[in-house]
């Protein structure tokens, strides 16, 4: 076939592969929260007018004598920013023995600025090893609820069992393709 006999294609025409990119696009900004249109879910005291802890808590990476526990503040998630207004929220945490927030065994303060989606990872140390702790997430008078985490065992220490989890996501653009 020579070149001049190819067909002539139409640039402007749907395939499979254009409808994935321009539909995936939509629907990651849709899931991100990147509309255009964000209300603040705060009312003129500070104070949130619903639940800020929508997108829940998690914990993970245990080491023997830490956790990592986590949370985001987005009253509405699929809004932009989460529906928060673009100013830094004190977050205070707390770490205890018991579901009861009783037995408190460590506690702080971290910060959710709007530059970080309003999320906060803490490195909750000074746990002891292979120990079920239980946490929780307190901000403008909204607590989240209790979760609950166990560290590592101590280096070296006799394991009966082990369980693993592994979690991931997939990210699609419109140009690649890419895991991360």
């Amino acid at each position: 076939m020579r070149p001049t006999d190819l067909p002539e294609i139409d640039t402007t025409a749907q395939n499979r592969r254009t409808f994935m990119q321009r539909t995936g696009g939509v629907s990651l900004a849709a899931v991100l929260g990147l509309s255009t249109s964000a209300s603040a879910m705060v009312d003129d005291d500070g104070n949130f007018e619903s639940d800020p802890y929508t997108l829940g808590i998690a914990s993970g990476d245990p080491l023997p004598d830490s956790v990592i526990i986590w949370t985001r503040l987005a009253p509405n998630p699929l809004e932009a920013d989460g529906a928060m207004p673009s100013e830094t929220f004190s977050v205070e945490w707390t770490v205890a023995t018991d579901e009861g927030m009783s037995d408190i065994v460590n506690t702080g303060t971290a910060t959710a600025e709007p530059d970080h989606a309003h999320t906060i990872h803490v490195d909750a140390d000074g746990l002891e090893p292979a120990t079920e702790y239980y946490y929780q997430f307190a901000c403008r008078g909204e607590t989240s609820p209790i979760g609950r985490t166990k560290t590592a065992p101590a280096a070296g220490a006799s394991v009966d069992a082990f369980q693993f989890g592994f979690a991931s996501w997939y990210v699609f653009t419109p140009r690649t393709q890419q895991l991360v």
